[in-house]
């Protein structure tokens, strides 16, 4: 058995070496310039674009120049439809073709084109007019959807034009207003139709 004098020289050198070690421990500053930041967070990615008109299934893939058939485009959103009936002016100068859509049966598509000392009375191609007039009509609220006035420069193109056969091809863009009377460019118009007169 130790004695108590030693005992007590053990229990106090014991005390001190625990203290000393808690205190030999090293501890870090930095006292210098900036510190090193961490990048920040990529930001999120970008909400998907949202269609200013709702999408048009029944118009997928329907953009292209087929006879009795009309299409054109809004923002991201393609409208489309079949021609009911095109006719010309007594004069041949002028035309108009309509009919519905196949976004909904309470809309359609009217269109009215003038070409001034160029009727179509012989075979024609390449004609340029910006005197077109276009109604994307509602019959439920018996407001257009969209309307083309003088104002807007709406520009159609007669590509061709068969007298024998009484067809004509085109395209047609431009500005038009909508219900709230803002303006929205219209492009990618075509139609192929055949005049009943």
């Amino acid at each position: 058995m130790l004695p108590l004098a030693a005992y007590r020289w053990f229990c106090f050198i014991s005390l001190l070496l625990l203290l000393g070690a808690g205190a030999c421990k090293k501890e870090y500053s930095y006292e210098g310039g900036n510190l090193p930041v961490d990048p920040p967070p990529p930001p999120p990615p970008p909400p998907a674009p949202v269609a200013k008109y709702p999408s048009c299934p029944a118009c997928a893939g329907r953009d292209e120049y087929v006879m009795g058939r009309w299409s054109f485009k809004i923002d991201t959103t393609l409208f489309c439809g079949v021609v009911t009936d095109a006719v010309t002016s007594p004069d041949r100068e002028g035309f108009t073709f309509f009919g519905p859509s196949q976004c909904s049966g309470d809309t359609g598509l009217i269109m009215t084109v003038f070409l001034p000392g160029q009727p179509l009375n012989v075979d024609r191609a390449g004609i340029t007019t910006q005197r077109a007039a276009l109604q994307y009509y509602d019959r439920t609220t018996f407001i257009d959807v969209f309307s083309a006035r003088t104002s807007t420069n709406l520009t159609f193109f007669l590509e061709s034009y068969n007298h024998a056969a009484r067809t004509a091809r085109g395209k047609f863009m431009g500005y038009v207003y909508t219900k709230n009377n803002e303006l929205e460019l219209v492009k990618d118009g075509k139609f192929v139709i055949t005049f009943s007169n």
